[in-house]
């Protein structure tokens, strides 16, 4: 079966370096972010909408938009992203213990009709309990698992229940819901729970940005997550600058500063295709991938790798339409 290949929404803002990002991190308006020497393009809606069309124009299915106090506000950003398509399909990133599952439900549908059925959630249970204290949300790491299996049952029940969908759970009670999603039914749901010079071009360009305090102060962050995927990406190097290659091509110089769990695949066009294929050979059917500036790398991937990887039927071939653009 093809591979999925998606692109990524930097609904923090920009840049040629790193950008950090992930719990824990504030939001910073584009004059905050140059006098850090942080971000150099804000997320402004023009260049986001920069960032989708080339998605959708160069083949990738979907793009993911985080979710936090440290870029905008994921619904919001899509929907207005929604507009400026056609194909693109939008991974929405968001907590469930924050709002209702049957409000959820409902903004789903209401997403799917005005897109035409492009929206795919990406449920994130919460990793770091002070990032969800500041959101109003009191559980600790296990009882925001269970929160979040009794949140999938109650938006699936509802979705268009006859007779109306009744749940009485530890954290949710719902009583007679219904949530009229046709004609496109509840999106799909995603739930997270990872040449040698041409590496070392590319890897020492990226850490250039990078003093010793901003990598102390953040890894201080990701020490303290209570995310499983954020200690095992921290655990990958410690914090060393030397100990960031940890597998031929994978690379975890993002996790110095970036939140979440994702190492980086570094080299040539032809070494990332072998990296991807084996991901896909493991089992591993959908790649959120990434790159900056977001703008250009989507260009550079689409052009390079992902066009041997269709080569070689690792990914699905480009519709006729897509393909006369390129």
């Amino acid at each position: 079966m093809p591979a999925h290949v998606h692109w990524y929404l930097p609904t923090n803002g920009d840049d040629r370096g790193i950008v950090g990002s992930g719990d824990g991190e504030p939001h910073q308006g584009s004059a905050a972010a140059a006098r850090s020497g942080g971000r150099s393009r804000s997320a402004s809606i023009d260049y986001l909408a920069l960032i989708a069309r080339a998605a959708e124009q160069l083949g990738y299915e979907a793009v993911l938009t985080p979710t936090g106090l440290w870029c905008e506000d994921a619904w919001i950003v899509t929907a207005a992203l929604t507009q400026v398509t056609s194909r693109l399909r939008f991974l929405v990133a968001f907590r469930p213990g924050l709002i209702s599952p049957t409000l959820a439900a409902h903004q789903a549908a209401a997403f799917q009709r005005v897109s035409g059925g492009r929206l795919l959630l990406n449920i994130v249970t919460g990793g770091d309990s002070a990032e969800q204290r500041r959101l109003g949300d009191h559980l600790d790491h296990d009882q925001r698992y269970s929160r979040t299996a009794e949140f999938l049952t109650v938006l699936r029940g509802v979705a268009a229940a006859d007779p109306p969908f009744t749940y009485t759970g530890q954290h949710y009670q719902v009583r007679d819901a219904s949530v009229d999603v046709t004609p496109w039914g509840p999106p799909p749901v995603f739930l997270g729970g990872a040449s040698p010079a041409a590496e070392r071009a590319e890897a020492d360009r990226l850490l250039v940005g990078l003093d010793d305090a901003r990598i102390i102060a953040h890894q201080a962050v990701f020490a303290a997550s209570e995310s499983v995927g954020q200690r095992r990406m921290a655990a990958l190097h410690g914090g060393d600058r030397a100990r960031l290659e940890v597998y031929p091509n994978v690379w975890a110089g993002y996790g110095l500063v970036r939140g979440g769990a994702g190492t980086a695949i570094v080299g040539s066009h032809e070494q990332v295709a072998e990296r991807i294929e084996e991901y896909h050979a493991l089992g591993v059917d959908h790649f959120i991938l990434s790159g900056q500036p977001h703008l250009e790398e989507a260009y550079h991937l689409a052009e390079g790798a992902a066009a041997l990887l269709r080569s070689r039927g690792v990914l699905a071939a480009l519709p006729a339409a897509l393909g006369a653009h390129r």
